[in-house]
């Protein structure tokens, strides 16, 4: 899916992950920055 920013990014990976997946979060430029958000989300 498209995510317009890593909010989105964050949310759209948050509706899609299960209990016990491993989510990578891998891209050029600050896509590390979605990792935080979506840990943040998964709590």
């Amino acid at each position: 899916r498209y995510a317009a920013d890593f909010d989105d990014a964050a949310s759209i990976a948050a509706e899609i992950a299960r209990p016990g997946d491993v989510v990578f979060t891998i891209g050029a430029g600050d896509v590390n920055e979605v990792g935080p958000k979506l840990l943040e989300l998964l709590r």
